[in-house]
């Protein structure tokens, strides 16, 4: 029996040295020791302070309710949160003398970055571990394979332009080195504080996480009712500006620029370069075209069909729009502006706008000769001159007040001309009038020729100058008709 039991003690031996091993392992994974070793690799790994909650042993799973990373200075990674954390280990990779991670997952992360500010602060040193008889036998160097987010929201600082994508999932895999670490994120909504009803969904991302900073490799968007934007970003750590690339392909307007509402419908394609600094400094250039645009509701295209009596002036197709535009700091200046409707008008201009909404610019005004025929007075008023095709007002049309209210001086020269067609077809009336009665008139500066009266004018009370409404002029200036020829009558 004693023979018996000796020979099991051999083959039990490294059975009960593995039991005490672990039992070790599990004892040494809840402590302190673990727990500030783990902070400190995952610290330079980040280039941040990294906090862990206690951690809890399960067999081959590590748990920890919480994680909490802070930037260090000069770094674009501003603050980390973590909850739900389970990694999965790789127990063989001891025998290697590595600490091996086959996974890291949390249920929610949640990072905030954006353009590093420089300081003259250093870094604090990492906390010491602690000496340990049983920590000597450990490997120091820890291999995550991959970190997986089930629920990960980013928050990107971009000076006034902050930027939030929710409800992504995201996938990491740091370099063996811990020189990178490689994300993918995947799905989830993109908002932004600039453009509050801004919301893209999210189709993939890459991005490369370095000592030199973070860079956005590529970045997939879909619009709320269609369209795609693509761009790309890199957030460097010297300090030195951020940058952001991008374009986009028939993206609606009211995603782009929802200030002007349903006044303009319509797909724009563009791209955008921007650099920002520290101090809400920012600085960029793209351009833009636009296809199936129409402009409704706009005052002075209403006062055009009022004029000429073309009800397509009251929902305008347009089918050339280009502009370049160039951004510093809070102003973007428009230039080189095409709007083309093809037998009605084009329009030429600078314009300027601001982050507050602030509009102002001048623009060129060209109608084809077939609208300025059909408006009384248009060349005395207007001062039209015919160039590449259009006839062009002389004096140009100067653009004002909010991109929500614009305000514009075109409008009430269109009154004028309101009031002077409504006055032109009075005149032609009471001529032709007096004409049925045998009378002859002549100009209206000059005396009867068939008799002594003199030459009956319509009086410019008759029709209100600042009238903007021709049907109303019309009505006003028959009145005044009327009585007129009620007098020759009586």
């Amino acid at each position: 029996m004693k023979k018996t039991l000796l020979w099991t003690i051999p083959p039990l031996l490294p059975v009960v040295l593995l039991a005490v091993v672990l039992v070790l392992l599990a004892w040494w994974i809840g402590s302190d020791d673990c727990r500030t070793l783990l902070q400190n690799k995952t610290s330079a790994a980040l280039n941040a302070e990294a906090q862990f909650a206690p951690l809890n042993w399960n067999w081959f799973r590590v748990a920890s309710p919480r994680f909490s990373a802070t930037g260090r200075a000069g770094t674009a990674l501003k603050q980390m949160e973590a909850s739900g954390l389970q990694a999965a280990l790789n127990p063989s990779s001891i025998l290697r003398g590595i600490w091996g991670v086959k996974e890291i997952s949390a249920d929610e992360l949640k990072f905030r970055i954006g353009s590093p500010e420089s300081t003259s602060q250093k870094n604090p040193a990492t906390t010491p571990i602690p000496a340990s008889g049983f920590l000597k036998w450990l490997p120091s160097l820890v291999v995550i394979d991959v970190i997986n987010g089930k629920k990960t929201d980013l928050f990107i600082e971009m000076g006034q332009a902050n930027m939030t994508l929710t409800g992504s999932a995201m996938e990491a895999r740091p370099s063996p080195n811990g020189e990178k670490t490689l994300f993918k994120l995947s799905g989830g909504i993109l908002s932004s504080s600039r453009y509050p009803d801004l919301s893209l969904r999210l189709g993939t991302a890459r991005c490369i996480l370095t000592d030199k900073g973070l860079d956005l490799t590529g970045a997939d968007f879909a619009g709320p009712s269609g369209g795609t934007i693509r761009c790309l970003a890199m957030f460097p750590s010297d300090g030195s500006p951020s940058r952001v690339s991008g374009n986009w392909d028939k993206l609606p307007i009211n995603v782009l620029l929802p200030h002007f509402g349903d006044k303009v419908a319509g797909l724009l394609t563009g791209d955008i370069t921007m650099s920002y600094e520290s101090g809400n400094r920012r600085q960029g250039s793209g351009k833009i075209s636009g296809e199936g645009i129409t402009l409704t509701g706009i005052p002075a295209l209403t006062a055009f069909a009022q004029l000429t009596g073309l009800e397509q002036f009251r929902k305008l197709p347009i089918q050339t729009f280009s502009t370049r535009f160039t951004i510093r700091d809070s102003v973007t200046e428009w230039r080189d502006l095409v709007i083309e409707s093809q037998g009605f008008l084009k329009i030429t201009g600078e314009v300027n706008t601001s982050l507050d909404g602030a509009l102002s610019g001048t623009i060129q005004l060209g109608i084809t000769s077939r609208i300025v025929n059909m408006i009384p007075m248009a060349r005395e008023l207007l001062g039209l001159e015919e160039r590449d095709g259009y006839i062009w007002a002389k004096e140009p049309v100067t653009l004002g007040g909010t991109l929500s209210h614009p305000s514009e001086s075109l409008t009430p020269r269109l009154s004028l001309l309101l009031a002077a067609g409504a006055e032109g077809v009075v005149r032609e009336g009471v001529r032709s009038g007096l004409g049925i009665l045998g009378i002859k008139v002549g100009e209206p500066s000059s005396p009867l020729s068939s008799t002594n009266t003199p030459a009956v004018t319509p009086t410019p009370a008759s029709v209100l100058p600042s009238a903007t409404n021709a049907v109303k002029a019309l009505e006003q200036g028959a009145g005044a008709a009327l009585d007129t020829l009620g007098g020759f009558l009586k």
